[in-house]
């Protein structure tokens, strides 16, 4: 038991995706987990929520393997003790050791330390927030878990560039790692012509008439208003829009205007109303 604890928060998330958090009393020692699957690899966290009414990271974690339907599922697993808290300023430690007493599928598969950075940020949140949803895609775009509408390379981009979310840089890296982009063949012995000869008397036009600079349709901004009020403006749908109004200098706002890259990402997401605004940025960049 942890001194001065006064409960204690079981998490836990399989490789299926699933999850699910369960409240102890400070007396607890032991719980039973009810309802896993079959075949499904399951990372438990265990954390102590102090008297101050703080909940720190002194945390406990281990891996458990459920194994096929015909191996009988053991029951009764024990609640690992919890790792002591650290004083204020000391770092926590990493790879926590699973305590001696809890029992350790043979088959577990140890977790890379990104998906599991990952699933932390994920955890964050409620399960229906954006960024919940946002974590998820991303361990998909990485191979873990599967989602219709996994995280792009330029979504990802557009996060760390336009929003800067710089624990999206490691995504990034992990993005371009796993597609990396194909080398230009660079021609050689091209033949050079000669004795071309120089044209003469080339008339130069004159008078020629500035480009006239593009206006974002006003049926296109009435559009985007009535968006964003569907929902209160500190939502991040209502953000959204907003720096969508900044780019295109109707409104402002603290993260500053939307991108085009970060606009293609959520276009990417088959959210169809973000094909006209898309368009409209790239027209305003000069793209």
């Amino acid at each position: 038991a942890v001194s001065g604890a006064t409960g204690y928060t079981l998490n836990y998330v399989g490789s299926d995706m699933s999850s699910d958090s369960i409240s102890l009393g400070a007396a607890a020692t032991s719980h039973q987990l009810t309802g896993l699957t079959a075949g499904v690899t399951y990372r438990v966290t265990l954390t102590a929520s102090l008297q101050d009414g703080g909940q720190r990271s002194g945390e406990a974690h281990f891996a458990l393997a459920i194994p096929p339907t015909d191996t009988p599922i053991p029951t009764n697993t024990p609640t690992p003790t919890a790792t002591p808290i650290p004083p204020t300023n000391t770092p926590l430690p990493t790879d926590t050791p699973v305590p001696t007493n809890t029992p350790i599928s043979p088959t577990a598969t140890p977790v890379p330390s990104l998906i599991q950075t990952i699933i932390s940020y994920r955890d964050e949140q409620g399960i229906n927030s954006d960024h919940y949803k946002r974590w998820t895609r991303a361990l998909a775009a990485l191979g873990h878990g599967s989602h219709a509408n996994p995280v792009t390379l330029a979504e990802a981009q557009g996060y760390v560039t336009n929003n800067g979310w710089n624990r999206w840089q490691a995504v990034v890296d992990a993005l371009k790692q796993q597609n990396p982009p194909t080398a230009t063949p660079v021609p050689t012995n091209t033949p050079v012509p000669t004795n071309t000869p120089l044209p003469t008397n080339t008339p130069v036009p004159t008078d020629t008439p500035a480009p006239i600079a593009y206006q974002v349709p006003q049926s296109l901004i009435d559009n985007i208003k009535n968006w964003r009020s569907e929902q209160p403006k500190d939502s991040d749908h209502a953000i959204r829009w907003t720096r969508v109004l900044h780019a295109f200098g109707e409104d402002s706002h603290e993260d500053g205007p939307m991108g085009v890259s970060e606009a293609e990402g959520y276009r990417d997401r088959g959210w169809d109303r973000w094909i006209p605004v898309v368009e409209a940025l790239k027209k305003l960049a000069g793209n």
